[in-house]
């Protein structure tokens, strides 16, 4: 017979594994003990004790068929017996009051298998196994105490053993929408454990939410608590990674909407604010860049076939398709009836103009090599580009006012690490933190030395680096993504007033890895792209994250956040 006496109950699948754990321990052999035992002795049953447990009550048999005195023979030091010595009769066993004393284990953790022997009249030396799990003295927590859940629903929760002990425990008890990847298990002294949660918020209203996981354990008799917040906003949040490479997004003022174009598969997706899912227009080639009019009419996406095609931004239908004469690298409406795209030529970018009326094009005498970005000057005749990756990347200013062919430029040499324009066309704000005039086109003059004039420069740590602006001339504020470059697990949003370019606020993204992500794999996430919504109320904010498998195009998500 086999009895086991532990300080909690535990999942009976987890004891039932226990259980065969110890009875292959309890099989070894008792060589290791000094002391000699006779050979001339019954075999008696198995007891199974945690060493947590100070006391417990056990019956047990003598073999004897007629009435015998007996007297304990042997025992473990730690162990005190009472009673030591009495009668008993045929057929009925012995009660016995047994406690532990935990001072007096010399032993290291483990399982260790020792002798309970008694002298039985008549019978000879009947000896019964103790079998002790030593489980020290564990200690639990976990890291955080509480854990504030972000907009993915999703992360990890890590349980620790602090304490110089063995740490079984068990989840007894948590809310319904809460998925944990490990509910049971056992920690080493020391060890600590980290696995995966998700909630599934498909069903929850908005709101705020909270919930506790209650864990059984055998660091102390009161059960632990791990309490997950988290908030559902309405409609702020479109999945988890989305599928598709991402190329581009744009933002539709007047429907508070997202355009985002994705490629493998080929699409243009529509994200509303009133919709939790996304709208698909199918692309049926393969796309490389797109924009939208100034007026929010029409999209123009190029492709990899060397064509341009134009959509109705209302209904998404196909107006017409141009030859681009090459592959289109970066578009940009000029007006709603022209636009312009750098050409990616094997030798360079050559910009070229494009009237989507007649389908003329006219493509500038010299390539401008480098230039990758492209931005159209709200409310001005005037296109910027600068070449990141060059040193300076410069700013480059090309005049669209009279002609289709784009070769009146001026070039300033000056550095920026990336651009973003002010929604009235009076300001470049640059990633190196300084702000600019928009220079007019100056007529004869080839480039400058001399930068535009200086507006301001905002005053944060110079260790963040931008990832994207955004400006709303009204309410006047300016909205910058950025991170440390060697911490990209979190991302900042800071909010500056445009006037004093003094910071409002600052919101931090922190989303985690997804469910079965590799653990050796370095996390960041990375903010592409920011739109305050027209009312002031929200931002939408597009992230990039590593893929899984490093031979794949990176992840992305979209949320909205209160603002």
């Amino acid at each position: 017979m086999k009895t086991i006496h532990r300080k909690n109950k535990f999942h009976s699948k987890f004891g039932f594994g226990l259980l065969i754990l110890i009875g292959l321990l309890a099989s070894c052999s008792n060589d290791f003990l000094d002391t000699k035992y006779p050979t001339d002795y019954v075999a008696g049953d198995s007891i199974f004790v945690m060493s947590d447990v100070q006391s417990f009550e056990q019956e047990i048999n003598m073999r004897n068929t007629e009435a015998a005195s007996w007297k304990l023979f042997q025992f473990p030091r730690w162990l005190e017996v009472s009673p030591k010595e009495g009668t008993v009769n045929p057929g009925s066993g012995v009660n016995f009051q047994f406690s532990v004393n935990k001072n007096e284990m010399y032993f290291d953790l483990g399982i260790f298998a020792l002798p309970l022997v008694f002298e039985v009249e008549d019978v000879g030396l009947v000896q019964h196994t103790i079998v002790v799990w030593n489980v020290g003295e564990p200690d639990i927590s976990n890291t955080p105490p509480v854990i504030e859940v972000d907009y993915t629903f999703q992360g990890m929760y890590q349980i620790n053993n602090s304490g110089y002990g063995i740490l079984l425990w068990e989840v007894v008890n948590k809310p319904d929408w809460l998925t944990l990847e490990t509910t049971e298990g056992m920690l080493n002294a020391h060890e600590y454990g980290i696995w995966q949660y998700t909630i599934d918020s498909e069903d929850l209203e908005p709101g705020e939410y909270s919930g506790k996981v209650e864990i059984r354990h055998n660091a102390a008799s009161s059960s632990y608590f791990i309490e997950f917040k988290f908030t559902i906003e309405e409609s702020a949040y479109y999945g988890n990674y989305l599928s598709g490479e991402f190329i581009d997004a744009r933002y539709i003022k007047n429907m508070n909407q997202v355009v985002v174009l994705t490629k493998n598969p080929n699409n243009l997706l529509f994200f509303s604010a009133d919709s939790q899912d996304a709208d698909t227009l199918n692309l049926d080639r393969i796309p490389q860049c797109f924009d939208i009019s100034e007026d929010e009419s029409t999209f123009a996406v190029g492709f990899s076939n060397a064509e341009i095609s134009t959509y109705s931004a209302n209904s998404g239908a196909l107006l017409q398709t141009y030859p681009a004469g090459n592959i289109p690298a970066n578009i940009a409406f000029a007006s709603e009836n022209r636009l312009f795209f750098l050409e990616n030529s094997e030798f360079g970018y050559y910009l070229t103009g494009l009237d989507l009326e007649s389908g003329n094009r006219n493509k500038a005498k010299n390539y401008t090599g480098g230039i990758s970005i492209l931005k159209k000057v709200p409310g001005k005749n005037l296109l910027l580009a600068s070449r990141p990756g060059w040193s300076p990347d410069g700013l480059f200013v090309f005049d669209i006012s009279h002609e289709l062919v784009p070769d009146s430029l001026n070039e300033y040499w000056m550095s920026l690490n990336g651009f973003w324009l002010a929604e009235d066309g009076e300001r470049i704000f640059a990633g190196t933190r300084r702000i600019y005039q928009i220079p007019e086109y100056v007529p004869g003059q080839l480039w400058s030395m001399e930068t535009p004039p200086v507006l301001g420069e905002f005053d944060f740590s110079s260790d963040l680096t931008i990832y994207s602006m955004a400006h709303q001339n009204s309410p006047g504020k300016i909205f910058i993504a950025c991170d440390v470059p060697w911490n990209r697990s979190t991302s900042y949003i800071k909010i500056i007033d445009h006037n004093t370019l003094v910071e409002q606020k600052t919101l931090e993204l922190s989303p985690n890895p997804p469910f079965g992500y590799p653990p050796g794999n370095t996390w960041w996430s990375e903010t592409v792209k920011i739109f305050p919504s027209v009312s002031g109320s929200e931002i939408w904010v597009i992230q990039e994250q590593p893929p899984a498998d490093h031979n794949d195009p990176n992840m992305w998500s979209i949320q909205r956040l209160p603002l």
